[in-house]
């Protein structure tokens, strides 16, 4: 069974509920959603040239990296949501882990193993 997908919009959503900007159910104000979206290109090209992970297709977010990348993309635009001060210290500390989380996937390498076959 292949590991879930994400679009782009999933990780927008993620990321306001993230912030506090919507409950579950709920829709953004526009401009919110605007916010979001307009970083959005920069932080994964950020991400990329770090070496912390590579959505080469931004449209599709992997499964296991929705967490992390929401988390990071929160922390990021926190001063944009007029977070308080213990809301930016917590998003920073969750971006520094999702940071490293990332990483991790990304040194996973793939693992070939090839199947014997029984002859009779």
């Amino acid at each position: 069974m292949p590991a879930p997908a994400y679009t782009r919009n999933d990780l927008v959503e993620r990321t306001l509920q993230r912030l506090g900007e919507v409950g579950a159910g709920q829709s953004a104000e526009p401009e919110a959603r605007k916010i979001v979206v307009d970083a959005l290109d920069g932080i994964l090209q950020e991400l990329k040239l770090d070496e912390i992970y590579d959505f080469a297709d931004s449209d599709e977010v992997p499964g296991a990296a929705m967490d992390p990348l929401s988390a990071i993309i929160a922390s990021r635009l926190s001063d944009d949501f007029n977070l308080t001060a213990d809301q930016i210290t917590l998003a920073a500390s969750r971006e520094q882990g999702a940071r490293e989380k990332l990483i991790r996937y990304r040194a996973q390498p793939f693992v070939y193993t090839p199947i014997e076959v029984d002859y009779f």
